[in-house]
């Protein structure tokens, strides 16, 4: 009735906790239009009662002193320990990625604020919690319109490895297993093991801005110089450092001087300088020079933070023949992505650095995305990401050390960084080969020269059976009802949930979805 009477086809009802708030927006309101929508704007009582919320400071005082609750409800974690597996125990085609997470100490001032809020009206607490193997987010839990509700909610994320702030052993840790293929097992005749120098390992810091990055890379570079030399059969290590910028390449090794990007034999690096050290005391004192000359600027979060992406790459030279490298590890510093509300007080030269580092680590996520569910991955759309190409495709040993800040405040760029783990270790468990990539890898497993689409039955289940050399034949008695134009049409997920409902793995499931449709195109 009471649409009929103004003319109206629907009706909307939108109800203020502040009485002056609701004047004005039903001031403003366009008056009702035949067929249109019809709003009822009320405060208060009018349409029922209003929802008391406490204010932000008890609020965060109630969210730290639960946080608090439940951390000391939990037995503490043993030491972690950052185990790097053998060459023998990495399958072909899979990438050997150690994800490891690393929770920083709250400052000082985080400390004194804790329990209240910010100037912006966050709260302010600690949010994580943290066991051996997973780190957890306790966030307050909201309702419809972002009320705060009474209650928490957590979000897991789990990892090789978690080092919590009074763990000290990381940077020790991560440098051990960067160089542990370094020579051959069990060797005592001081060979160094013949491996390429375009694989090696790579030790990534990744995560928000003032998370620790670039603290815990001065300190894994710094083991890794005591490390390496501790190695029988190294007679120097060749170093180079580098960073990659919004305007292009520095050389920090010669007194910041911009240096060009080349692609040689598919991997992207830059010209710049290279220097030999033969002692510890000597690399030690070429990486300070590189440090000394980072690109740093005051941010929101951190007066002294990492505004580029640097590379620091030691070459390994043997003591038998030091013309060539035998060894390669490269410590990578990712600048940390900032958020609008961070950069208010930017000028004009941190915004454009501000928009290379999120566009950087954008196109990298995508990436990820890309290789996780075997679609095309851009690595041309970043500087970055071209960068990377070796270290997302499998071909080096990888430590990602993703850095969290604790406070809530910065909830946001944790549960980012907690999904971009997810991915990546999705990825890493993923057996998808390199090939999936190249069409002619599935023109091989093909029973006949008829399009995929006009398959029937038996020609699916023949082409699955033969499907990377039998791996995935133990579906083809799952596949039974799909003919060529079932997967075609087909959903991604309603075909995965079909299969796994046989009991048949997601990850495989996927695979050969994906390994169908990709063979579409290439047809």
């Amino acid at each position: 009735d009471a649409m009929a009477a103004v003319g109206m086809d629907r009706v909307r009802q939108y109800e203020f906790l502040d009485e002056a708030t609701a004047a004005a927006t039903a001031a403003a309101a366009p008056p009702p239009v035949m067929g249109g929508v019809a709003m009822t704007i009320a405060f208060g009582d009018e349409l029922g009662p209003a929802i008391a919320v406490d204010p932000p400071g008890v609020r965060a005082a109630r969210m730290q002193e639960e946080v608090q609750r439940r951390r000391s409800s939990t037995t503490p974690p043993p030491p972690p320990t950052l185990v790097q597996p053998a060459s023998a125990d990495i399958p072909s085609g899979r990438s050997p990625v150690t994800t490891v997470l690393s929770v920083r100490p709250m400052w000082s001032q985080e400390e004194s604020s804790a329990g209240s809020a910010n100037d912006r009206g966050e709260l302010e607490y600690q949010c994580l919690s943290w066991g051996p193997k997973e780190v957890v987010l306790h966030t307050e839990a909201t309702g419809l319109g972002g009320r705060p509700l009474a209650s928490i909610a957590t979000k897991r994320c789990a990892a090789d490895a978690v080092y919590g702030p009074e763990d000290d052993q990381l940077p020790q840790a991560v440098a051990a297993a960067l160089v542990s293929d370094c020579t051959s097992p069990g060797s005592e005749s001081s060979e160094v093991a013949p491996v390429l120098c375009e694989a090696g390992a790579v030790a990534v810091m990744y995560g928000q801005t003032g998370s620790g990055k670039t603290h815990t890379a001065k300190r894994i570079q710094h083991d890794l110089v005591v490390e390496v030399f501790r190695r029988p059969g190294v007679g120097a290590v060749r170093l180079a450092y580098w960073e990659l910028q919004a305007g292009g390449a520095v050389d920090l090794l010669d007194g910041r001087r911009e240096v060009r990007l080349r692609d040689r034999a598919g991997r992207v690096t830059a010209d710049a300088r290279t220097e030999v050290a033969a002692t510890a005391d000597e690399l030690q004192a070429l990486v300070n020079i590189g440090v000394e000359h980072r690109s740093l600027r005051e941010t929101q979060v951190h007066d002294q933070s990492s505004r580029s992406h640097a590379l620091c790459v030691f070459e390994v030279l043997s003591a038998s023949d030091a013309s060539v490298p035998v060894f390669r590890v490269v410590v990578l510093d990712l600048a940390g992505a900032e958020r609008g509300v961070e950069t208010h007080h930017h000028d004009r030269d941190a915004l454009a650095e501000t928009r290379f580092i999120n566009s950087s680590l954008s196109v990298l996520q995508t990436c990820v995305r890309c290789l996780r569910v075997g679609k095309r991955v851009p690595y041309r759309d970043s500087k970055l990401t071209m960068v990377l190409r070796d270290v997302l495709e499998g071909t080096s040993r990888v430590v990602w050390v993703s850095h969290l800040s604790p406070m809530a405040s910065s909830a946001q760029h944790t549960r980012q960084t907690m999904q971009f783990v997810r991915s990546l270790r999705e990825v890493s468990r993923c057996p998808l080969s390199q090939t999936l990539f190249c069409r002619t890898f599935f023109l091989r497993a093909v029973p006949g020269k008829r399009p995929p689409i006009r398959w029937n039955r038996s020609e699916v289940q023949d082409w699955v059976k033969r499907l990377e050399d039998g791996k995935y034949a133990h579906l083809a008695r799952w596949m039974e009802w799909a003919d060529g134009a079932t997967i075609k049409h087909e959903w991604r997920i309603d075909f995965v949930q079909r299969l796994a409902a046989s009991g048949v793995a997601e990850d495989e499931a996927g695979f050969v979805f994906d390994a169908f449709h990709e063979l579409l195109k290439a047809k």
